[in-house]
């Protein structure tokens, strides 16, 4: 399968992903729970300020800011996780789909039994 092909129907899987979440949400919710990890480090690491003393400077993290950050990453990294392993699954199982022959990268003609180091088909290096 082409690569092509291969990124296309990543990106189709990950919009039917993205658009059954935020659609139909679905019975267990990975992103709330993501996003309620996410804001329980914050809140441990900030307490209960909303500013915390980071070398010698006092950084004002707001509320908002922390909504912002959480939500981009419970729903960011698996969107982009998603897109990346089923392009990485298809491209496994296009490697694996060979038969044991030696073929030319460009036509897929059968090198067996040749003479010199190009394709008698359509004169490819090897």
């Amino acid at each position: 399968m082409h690569w092509f092909w291969r990124a296309v129907i990543a990106i189709g899987v990950t919009a039917v992903y993205y658009s059954l979440n935020v659609v139909h949400p679905p019975v267990i919710d990975i992103h709330g729970r993501i996003d309620s990890g996410i804001r329980a480090v914050f809140s441990s690491w900030l307490g209960d300020k909303t500013t915390r003393q980071i070398s010698s400077r006092d950084y004002i993290i707001e509320p908002a800011w922390r909504f912002r950050v959480s939500k981009s990453i419970a729903w960011g990294v698996p969107l982009a996780l998603i897109p990346l392993a089923v392009y990485g699954g298809l491209s496994l199982l296009a490697s694996r789909k060979t038969d044991g022959e030696t073929r030319c990268r460009k036509c897929g003609y059968i090198l067996r039994g040749i003479s010199e180091p190009r394709c008698p088909e359509c004169g490819e290096r090897i």
